[in-house]
């Protein structure tokens, strides 16, 4: 009954995630719309990063960027500290404990630096961008992690021009070397190392400069409601900087 209580709550909270990301987009989208209809179509330049453009409707395209070229401000390395996060996720999204000072922290740190670059743009709205990184856990833990990722990003906001706003999320495979108290108290089964990748993020830039950004995401690996075993929920609120290549 546990393990199918845990299940729900997983469930309930990814949903909450999902409602709370829908709902941002249709506070912009219709700004967004209207922006959009009023710009004629952009000519398509000679982008060395390009590889392909799909013509959309309303001028709006589906743009590929070619992964193996030099980077031209389409790729990003991102170094975050944080600490382990004992409330849940579904506390935090369901319940609507969205204030971190409320939060329940655990005794280990955890940095990481990752490397991201797009993968495509639809228009100047939504981004994909794959994602590899790496971390380490300090404190009551000694263990390595990597993983890797596909991002989902959200762009335009109707406050971008007083702060640059983006929101994302991620599904991805999340690997660590070794396994901790704080885990192992958590754990349902033996699968501990090889987990569900999922992190929800939010970045802040000044307004026309997105050279350098604020990120604040919360790096979460689960069982993925079973899909990865019965494995318990391990998290951490991760604060850094973003430079763009």
């Amino acid at each position: 009954m546990g393990a199918i209580s845990e299940v729900k709550r997983m469930r309930k909270a990814f949903l909450c995630v999902a409602k709370m990301v829908f709902l941002a987009v249709l506070i912009t989208a219709q700004q967004t719309l209207a922006d959009a209809e009023a710009r004629e179509p952009a000519e398509v330049g000679d982008e060395a990063s390009k590889a392909s453009e799909i013509s959309a409707e309303e001028g709006v395209s589906l743009s590929y960027y070619d992964l193996l070229s030099p980077c031209t401000g389409d790729c990003q390395v991102t170094a975050a500290y944080g600490r382990y996060v004992e409330t849940s996720m579904t506390n935090i999204f369901f319940e609507l404990e969205l204030a971190p000072w409320e939060w329940d922290y655990g005794d280990i740190d955890f940095g990481s630096l990752t490397f991201g670059r797009k993968l495509a743009d639809y228009g100047h709205w939504i981004s994909f961008e794959p994602e590899v990184g790496v971390g380490r856990r300090f404190g009551d833990a000694d263990e390595y992690e990597i993983w890797g990722a596909l991002y989902l990003r959200w762009n335009p906001f109707f406050w971008d021009h007083i702060v640059d706003t983006s929101i994302a999320t991620s599904l991805g495979v999340s690997y660590a070397t070794d396994s901790n108290e704080e885990e192992e108290e958590r754990v349902k089964d033996s699968n501990i190392n090889f987990l569900h990748y999922f992190s929800p993020e939010i970045t802040f830039s000044p307004p026309g400069d997105s050279s350098v950004s604020l990120v604040i995401r919360l790096h979460h690996r689960s069982g993925a409601g079973g899909l990865f075993g019965e494995s318990g929920v391990f998290q951490y609120l991760m604060v850094g900087l973003r430079v763009h290549l």
